[in-house]
């Protein structure tokens, strides 16, 4: 079967941006300590990576794909992104001198990270929802690119 661009919902850049930021998401919250230096460099790639998102959706890809991206999923991307780039704000502060042993920073960075996991469970059952209630297989979107 030949595709549509009615079919077609996310595009490969888009996709690459997603996958990124989660690989480099469970990497950070599971796989490494947060005492490895491997730790901060990942959560750079993640923030790097969701500016890059935000370039791309701004200046070359500049719409919505779907017309059912309203104001609900806006707010959970949006959350999330704020959350990914917060993290890499506040965990760069952390290795600067003039905020070494300033326990608010790395207070905010706990719960900005208990906050991004909240937001990442919201995400999923968001997509599980979807997914029940319009019987397509949501969660396949950021795989194929396209609606099913």
């Amino acid at each position: 079967m030949i595709e549509s661009k009615a079919d077609r919902q996310w595009d490969i850049p888009v996709r690459v941006f997603h996958w990124v930021i989660a690989i480099a998401i469970v990497v950070n919250l599971f796989v490494v300590d947060e005492s490895e230096d491997i730790h901060e460099w990942v959560g750079y790639v993640a923030a790097g990576t969701v500016a890059l998102r935000l370039l791309w959706g701004k200046f070359v890809r500049r719409k919505s794909p779907r017309k059912e991206h309203r104001f609900l999923p806006f707010l959970i991307y949006a959350g999330l992104w704020l959350l990914v780039l917060s993290l890499g704000v506040t965990g760069w502060m952390l290795s600067l001198d003039v905020f070494w042993g300033e326990a608010w920073v790395e207070d905010l960075h706990g719960k900005l990270s208990i906050a991004l996991q909240v937001s990442i469970v919201l995400h999923l059952l968001g997509i599980i929802f979807v997914s029940i209630r319009y019987r397509r297989h949501t969660w396949l979107n950021m795989v194929t690119g396209r609606r099913k």
